[in-house]
């Protein structure tokens, strides 16, 4: 299956649980220990990144925006590793020569 229509499926999966979880249906944590079945390896740091410390390639970070970084804190658990994978997938796709 290409990677992007396993990513799709994944998000789609995410999104369902993300529904429910503002119905009630589940807690945080809940909903977590399910995103976490979905997304294959959400960044390590997406809790609690260190926004300094952006790697050359294939880093998160570096496709946050300055307005994300200053929200990050507000931010649920759950939104946070969400965004985070999301990120990632971007830098994921970074071809250098």
């Amino acid at each position: 299956m290409p990677a992007d229509r396993a990513y799709t499926q994944r998000l789609v999966r995410v999104r369902a649980y993300y529904r429910q979880y503002f119905q009630g249906a589940f807690t945080e944590e809940e909903m977590l220990k399910l995103i976490s079945l979905c997304i294959d390896s959400p960044p390590f740091d997406c809790l609690r990144p260190e926004w300094h410390k952006k790697n050359r390639t294939h880093n998160w970070r570096n496709y946050a925006t300055e307005g994300l970084e200053e929200i990050w804190p507000t931010l649920s658990s759950l939104q946070k590793v969400i965004m985070a994978d999301a990120l990632q997938q971007w830098a994921d796709r970074e071809h250098w020569n």
